[in-house]
């Protein structure tokens, strides 16, 4: 333990840290015999958390913060403490002395500068790709790894998950295995529910999700034909009569973040029109997490749009003046100043406000492929030609695909099927609009002009088309 002489903390000091012995002491002695396994979080900056999970419902679980050598309880959500008061010069407060068995020191309190208590050590993992979460009976343990697992659409992933209970007191039978996917911090989608012998999937994943069944205590669920719409977190609930335990999964996919707008030009769309406009093109409004990875790739657009959450925000790797300025900042953890960022407006009223989208798709189940016709086309043209060929004109979407996973490389624009011309570019030369990779964009030109070949999209199991 780290603590001042007595003589700096005086006769208060020295009783309020008595009370303070005594509480942690019972609330030792009331969960005495219980392993004891910590959550490790990492480190942020100069802190390093120490929290034990916190269960649905609980108000506080506490925690430790450590800086300097000096450590305190954690503050009243176990999540986020308050800022470490000054080495006895400042007072605690009741929040950041809050026991796991939620007792309180007594109120009014003499809130004078306490001695920190050390976080205890942690103890070693089962297993480091394991992160043991420890339910409050003490009786059911859940473990789910660590970070996220990543797929593809149309792929297969185990989203992995274990439980560990008192095999004595309960038997298989009595324990519930759910899945459940987090749509909104305080709102849940069945996924997949199973007791005993019966099993049942819901919704989009009939047909799809299943338990991987590796042995006793294994709640991993087997996810099959990944989609879009699969992107998120889970989490893994088993259920032992009264007693319960959960641990998260997420689930990301690999793809690419394209910024859309329709034809009526920029700002047009509200957020549910920008959920449908990314939809016909193939794609999901993408998420903050993935707009700020596409930012660190070098995407830049100065224009705002849509994210999943509801916020509007836009990616910044050159700043200037019309873009955030030059020392504009950008989101927390984005960057900003110089080395640009992203750009963030906050969460917007969604029925009222417009911008554009930024949509995010994944690996192509099929195969995108430019059709140069004899003579060029207009947009009709183009997709007769397609079906001819049994393909499809390419949504905006599969050509961001097929350029960033399939490596699609042409000097050519082609139609659409939004009605734009596009042309996607790997390796950067001249004449094929500028020193970046990515996709070139001419915007809408007139449906009846005869100007271009066509970009088109083959389901999986036909031939390769003739070189056109």
């Amino acid at each position: 333990m780290v603590c001042a002489p007595a003589a700096a903390l005086g006769r208060g000091a020295l009783w309020a840290a008595a009370w303070g012995v005594l509480l942690l002491t019972g609330a030792a002695e009331a969960e005495h015999g219980r392993k004891k396994v910590v959550h490790v979080l990492g480190e942020s900056g100069p802190w390093k958390r120490i929290l034990p999970r916190r269960s649905r419902g609980q108000v506080g679980s506490p925690g430790c913060m450590e800086q300097g050598g000096w450590r305190v309880l954690g503050g009243p959500d176990g999540h986020s403490p308050r800022p470490l008061p000054s080495p006895l010069t400042e007072p605690l407060y009741p929040s950041d002395l809050r026991i796991r068995t939620q007792v309180f020191f007594p109120h009014p309190f003499p809130w004078v500068p306490l001695p920190r208590f050390p976080c205890p050590a942690p103890e070693p993992l089962l297993n480091p790709l394991w992160l043991p979460i420890e339910g409050e009976s003490g009786s059911v343990v859940v473990q789910t790894a660590p970070g996220q697992v990543v797929s593809h659409r149309g792929g297969t992933i185990v989203l992995p998950c274990r439980y560990h209970y008192e095999a004595a007191a309960h038997g298989h039978d009595s324990v519930r295995l759910k899945w459940t996917k987090v749509v909104d911090p305080l709102a849940f989608a069945d996924v997949f529910v199973a007791l005993g012998a019966q099993h049942r999937a819901f919704g989009s994943y009939r047909g799809r999700a299943e338990l991987q069944g590796d042995g006793p205590g294994d709640a991993s669920l087997v996810l099959r034909n990944v989609t879009l719409q699969d992107y998120g977190r889970y989490e893994c609930e088993v259920t032992n009569e009264l007693e319960d335990d959960t641990g998260m999964v997420k689930l990301d996919l690999e793809g690419v973040v394209f910024p859309y707008h329709p034809r009526g030009g920029r700002y047009r769309l509200t957020f549910t029109e920008a959920q449908r406009a990314c939809a016909e093109q193939d794609g999901i409004l993408a998420s903050a997490e993935q707009l700020h990875a596409a930012w660190r790739d070098g995407l830049d657009w100065c224009n705002a749009g849509w994210l999943r959450d509801g916020s509007v925000q836009y990616p910044v790797s050159q700043p200037r003046e019309p873009c955030g300025g030059l020392g504009g900042a950008g989101s927390a953890g984005a960057g900003g100043g110089a080395s640009g960022g992203v750009r963030n407006y906050g969460y917007r009223q969604n029925a009222e406000e417009l911008y554009d989208a930024f949509c995010f798709t994944s690996n192509l189940p099929g195969r995108v492929f430019f059709l140069k016709p004899l003579r060029p086309v207009p947009f009709a043209g183009a997709a007769r030609a397609c079906a001819a060929r049994g393909a499809a004109v390419a949504k905006v979407g599969q050509l961001f695909a097929a350029w960033k996973l399939q490596l699609l490389d042409r000097c050519t624009a082609g139609w659409l099927a939004d009605g734009s011309a596009r042309y996607p570019i790997v390796n950067p030369r001249a004449r094929c609009g500028g020193r970046r990779p990515g996709v070139r964009s001419l915007g809408f030109p007139d449906a009846t002009r005869r100007l271009f070949g066509v970009y088109c999209y083959r389901a999986p199991g036909a031939p390769d088309p003739a070189p056109g």
